[in-house]
């Protein structure tokens, strides 16, 4: 009578067990992060006139406002007619933060004090929570390479203050393709680029702006594809591609053939108007740099000065949005507000 009992409980028993498994191991819903779009913002009356028409198509907003001296202070401010449109509009803000004149002995001078950097910290964490800010930006240039530790651990000391109430803090780090010195032009590494230790300030940051543009030794293009791909290579290798918001140029350089020299920056207005005015020579755009082109002769002098614009249009836009979504990485930062291409915002729509 036990025999007979016991191998229906058996059965039964193992049944359970069985079925356990399968159901234990039901698929798992997998949440995926939205693309992180976050656009550069310097005051002026054409980036305001940007803002106002295309606020809404802004999710994140980083306006460059704020300055840091010597000593800790923290000065400067968004606009209250800036903060209008983003409450409006209900775009997230997230300031720059830069050295004084972005000279590099302000910022050595802040990182050789440890109460100066935590005076520096505590404010930013004060003017954040009072402002309604998602967290901050470093967008420190022109820092010694010799400072490079002291920069890092400057991120790493923000970070945990900011984490500690909720607040983000991202670092905008020079593009570069390798850790040699020699790949950039001389002096670039020692005052330029050596300060970014990927790793360890991928690690404490939230997030990282790879500024993928003003590429080194160019003579042409601010970013072509193959420099632009290479620098996200490098990058990835140190970060996590989750980390990595691929840094996107709205602007050109304007280079006097003559002289093989570049000029200045310039907006997509100029080309616009060299076009519409018919008052240039010839366009076109080059496939492998992925960047257009156009040249003008300003004869309004004795003698006449001719000159070739590199600037990234809609799809020059195109090409870098594909990337940073083919490589899978955190998003785009744009740089800046209202030097583009109008076009690129249809592309975002």
């Amino acid at each position: 009578m036990f025999k007979k009992l016991l191998i229906p409980i058996l059965i039964a028993f193992l049944s359970v067990s069985v079925a356990a498994p399968a159901f234990a191991a039901a698929k798992k819903t997998v949440v995926t992060k939205p693309f992180e779009k976050i656009f550069y913002y310097v005051p002026g009356v054409g980036p305001y006139a940007t803002l106002q028409m295309y606020g809404t198509q802004i999710p994140i907003l980083a306006p460059q406002v704020y300055q840091v001296d010597a000593n800790g202070n923290l000065t400067g401010g968004v606009s209250a007619i800036t903060t209008a449109i983003t409450v409006a509009n209900k775009t997230k803000v997230m300031p720059l933060v830069f050295q004084q004149n972005f000279d590099p002995t302000v910022m050595h001078t802040l990182l050789s004090n440890y109460a100066t950097e935590n005076t520096f910290a505590d404010e930013l964490v004060s003017e954040a929570v009072s402002k309604g800010y998602i967290g901050w930006q470093f967008d420190f240039e022109h820092v010694m390479a010799t400072d490079r530790d002291a920069y890092s651990g400057l991120v790493e000391l923000v970070a945990s203050k900011l984490h500690a109430k909720g607040l983000i803090l991202s670092v905008a780090v020079v593009a570069r393709t390798s850790d040699n010195p020699s790949d950039l032009p001389a002096g670039s590494w020692d005052n330029w680029a050596g300060v970014f230790d990927y790793a360890r300030i991928g690690k404490a940051a939230d997030f990282i702006s790879l500024m993928a543009y003003d590429q080194p030794a160019s003579t042409g293009s601010v970013a072509s594809l193959p420099w632009i791909k290479k620098t996200v290579a490098y990058a990835e290798k140190h970060i996590p591609k989750s980390k990595i918001s691929l840094g996107i140029p709205t602007y050109g350089w304007e280079w006097n053939t003559d002289t093989n020299t570049m000029v200045k920056s310039v907006s997509n207005d100029l080309v616009n108007e060299l076009v519409v005015n018919k008052k240039y020579d010839k366009m076109g755009y080059d496939g492998a740099a992925q960047s257009a082109w156009i040249t003008y002769t300003d004869t309004t002098g004795a003698t006449p000065i001719h000159y070739k614009i590199w600037y990234q249009d809609v799809r020059s836009f195109k090409v870098g949005l594909a990337l940073a979504k083919s490589q899978k990485l955190r998003g785009i930062s744009v740089w800046v507000v209202g030097m583009e291409d109008p076009a690129i915002w249809s592309v975002l729509k």
